[in-house]
């Protein structure tokens, strides 16, 4: 990843307040998991264990398409989707990314789970 991409990414976790996440005992460092779909820079959820999460993700791969929050947010949305990736980061100051992993992309087309996907319905 570019270091202009990474510093960029970087500034678009930056909460607005600062939320206390468990500590991951193998890194001994606070991690938080981050929804986002990656098509639109759009932020969609935080947890605090990938479990959670992956749950979201997998209700998320449910719903109808066209339907909040699948919905893209861009005028052509009925000719877009969405770009689920689930994003591990290190809450400190500033984020660090530790993991981002693609998902599924939803559109009209249905679900399409992508490489490296950790499960699928």
């Amino acid at each position: 990843m570019p270091s202009e991409l990474r510093a960029l990414l970087a500034k678009r976790l930056v909460p607005k307040y600062r939320l206390h996440f468990p500590v991951c005992p193998e890194l001994d460092r606070p991690l938080m998991f981050i929804i986002d779909d990656a098509d639109h820079c759009e932020y969609i959820e935080r947890f605090a264990t990938r479990e959670e999460a992956l749950a979201r993700l997998l209700q998320l791969s449910r719903m109808p398409w066209d339907a909040k929050p699948n919905r893209a947010p861009c005028m052509s949305w009925k000719t877009c989707g969405r770009r689920y990736e689930l994003i591990e980061v290190d809450d400190s100051v500033p984020y660090s990314l530790v993991e981002q992993t693609p998902i599924f992309e939803i559109s009209a087309e249905g679900v399409r789970w992508l490489s490296g996907a950790i499960f699928q319905s």
